[in-house]
């Protein structure tokens, strides 16, 4: 699984949500890919609780090129980079991978060094602001594999952003109906 998130993180190609590739993904990917609502609150609603978060990284390096362009960091800078999977059933759904300026987690050390196997996703609803209208989507296909679709959000968190990348790797989340919360 990790050179299929790595060539998520570094090989997707992401599209506003106006775009017409985004547009022609099936309704059922849509409504997950752009729901406004806490992605967690979601999972844990369709896990009927049965949900968890497995930290799979968390390290400092310098973003990805298209991350920090998104995120306006300087080329030479390190982020924090957190990576994981959020799990149903003790099944991996999503990976996510979170990317958090040096001077915000700085800032914020106290709260996001201490985050463990916490969803940040609560977090960031609880104390942050999403912008989805900054939200872009990807569609990463591979041959004789199902398409993964993804998207990024920025949430403003205590006046800087945190850019949350959230890639959805089984088809079972459109094979059980859900609360649609658009």
């Amino acid at each position: 699984m990790k050179s299929l998130y790595d060539r998520l993180a570094r090989g997707s190609n992401w599209y506003s949500e106006n775009h017409p590739t985004v547009k022609a993904i099936p309704c059922e990917w849509q409504c997950w890919l752009l729901d406004k609502h806490s992605l967690t609150e979601r999972l844990i609603d369709y896990s009927e609780d049965n949900f968890k978060v497995k930290v799979l990284s968390q390290r400092w390096e310098k973003p990805l090129p298209h991350e920090a362009v998104k995120l306006n960091i300087p080329k030479h800078l390190v982020a924090r980079i957190r990576e994981v999977e959020l799990h149903c059933h003790n099944k991996p759904v999503v990976f996510a991978r979170s990317v958090m300026p040096l001077k915000l987690y700085l800032e914020q050390r106290h709260t996001l060094q201490n985050i463990g196997t916490r969803p940040l996703g609560l977090l960031l609803f609880r104390d942050g602001r999403i912008r989805v209208s900054k939200r872009n989507v990807s569609v990463f296909s591979q041959a004789n594999k199902p398409i993964v679709y993804g998207r990024s959000t920025p949430y403003l968190y205590y006046g800087n952003e945190i850019l949350v990348s959230e890639f959805f790797i089984d088809e079972c989340l459109v094979g059980k109906k859900v609360n649609n919360q658009n």
